[in-house]
């Protein structure tokens, strides 16, 4: 779920060899701070990790403006880590909603 959202937020949507680094810098991180050993390569680890940390939470930053809401993040996380397929899919059956929504409040106006 974490590296999902990272490469969400990263947009790295579709880029399988990107999301497999970013689960290799979790696996190496989860296993630094779990064994407590810290190899001469920990510190190069942090300071990457530090990096990807930064530009997410930037990224959340300008999403802010227009999600405001827990919720709508998590809606967005959602929405975004689908492939085009189900986007056009969601998109049609949303529409679909907004039409049967539309014909029954003219049939009450009408009525």
């Amino acid at each position: 779920q974490v590296d999902k959202r990272i490469a969400c937020l990263l947009g790295l949507r579709g880029d399988d060899v990107l999301r497999d680094a970013i689960k290799l810098l979790m696996n190496s991180r989860n296993t630094l701070v779990h064994n407590g050993v810290f190899s001469d390569y920990a510190d190069e680890l942090v300071f990457t990790l530090k990096g990807i940390v930064d530009l997410m939470l930037i990224r959340i930053m300008e999403l802010s403006d227009d999600l405001s809401t827990e919720s709508e993040l998590r809606e967005y996380y959602r929405l975004v880590s689908q492939n085009d397929v189900d986007l056009r899919k969601e998109a049609s059956d949303i529409e679909m909603i907004r039409g049967v929504i539309e014909f029954i409040q003219n049939s009450r106006v009408n009525n």
